[in-house]
């Protein structure tokens, strides 16, 4: 596929069209709530969120960073039933490695 800006934002819609912003953005934020109270505060800060606005950055990042072929292949995968379950996860997956990066970084970082 011709990799012009026209096929990338094409290809980039596809693939944005499987995430599931609100859910993402939920799992994310309430994470670290460890009480019921701050789990409703980050929800209904979520639900103030513009999910358009949100789509719409990751939509113009994809067709930045990525190939229209590239963006296909996504499309193409994650739109599996493994490749949704994969994609499901990604917020979660995101969470687990924060801490181990940020002891890493703090390691690294801390020193002269």
């Amino acid at each position: 596929m011709e990799d012009s800006q026209e096929n990338r934002l094409a290809q980039a819609q596809r693939y944005v069209e499987l995430y599931d912003f609100k859910a993402m953005f939920a799992e994310m934020m309430t994470s670290n709530a460890t009480t019921a109270d701050q789990r409703a505060v980050a929800s209904k800060r979520i639900a103030k969120m513009d999910f358009d606005k949100v789509k719409a950055i990751y939509l113009a990042a994809m067709a930045q960073v990525y190939t229209a072929d590239e963006l296909a292949a996504c499309a193409d995968f994650y739109g599996t039933p493994i490749g949704r379950s994969i994609l499901s996860k990604q917020a979660k997956f995101n969470i687990a490695i924060v801490p181990g990066l940020k002891e890493e970084t703090d390691r690294v970082f801390s020193q002269p």
